[in-house]
């Protein structure tokens, strides 16, 4: 399990769509009627500023030294959302993508315990740009009921004992896949030299 998301699970969403109250007298497990704001698209202003700010934290964190918890942090929640939409039917991404993200960010974890970066590697960055793309168009077409309920699957993750919410079954192929590439430490890097030649 991520271990950044045990520390961060709030969603910057309107009170009122994220707010549950009970009515005496009916059971626990009942749901208010949806608000019309919650049958709405959302709204471009918003849908824009969610982009521009998983867009900035993979920016920040692809760049050694630039990243910080919370950029992480936001990309790992991209990834799960992003991940919960395509359940819900929004966007067809082959799910190796997913877990090859995941399987990066998680090593870009245990990387950060020994030398203290929120880095991620250039493999990983690119399928995270993969599912970034994915969201911008997920944010665009879905409704506000639609991440209200992908955000109480994540929440619900994070509560949860699970490693992750992908198929286990797909976090092996990832970590199999990974262990057959070369990795980045041994691909040539370019010289100060080669740049400006």
């Amino acid at each position: 399990m991520p271990e950044i998301l045990r520390f961060s699970t709030g969603f910057s969403m309107p009170r009122s769509a994220n707010q549950t109250t009970r009515t005496p007298g009916k059971p626990a497990g009942s749901r208010r009627p949806m608000t019309r704001s919650m049958l709405l698209p959302l709204p471009a202003a918003t849908t824009k500023k969610m982009s521009l700010q998983f867009h900035l934290a993979l920016a920040a964190c692809r760049q050694q030294g630039n990243g910080n918890s919370y950029q992480f942090n936001e990309l790992l929640r991209a990834l799960y959302i992003a991940y919960h939409l395509q359940e819900m039917g929004f966007g067809a991404l082959p799910l190796q993508v997913f877990a090859g993200a995941e399987f990066g960010m998680n090593a870009s974890l245990s990387k950060r315990k020994e030398d203290q970066a929120w880095f991620v590697d250039a493999r990983t960055a690119s399928l995270l740009e993969q599912i970034l793309a994915l969201h911008d168009y997920q944010l665009s077409a879905i409704r506000l009921k639609d991440l209200t309920t992908a955000i109480e699957r994540l929440e619900h993750f994070i509560r949860s004992q699970r490693a992750s919410p992908l198929p286990n079954e797909l976090r092996v192929e990832a970590r199999k896949l990974a262990a057959e590439l070369p990795s980045e430490a041994e691909s040539p890097r370019p010289t100060k030299q080669d740049k400006h030649s």
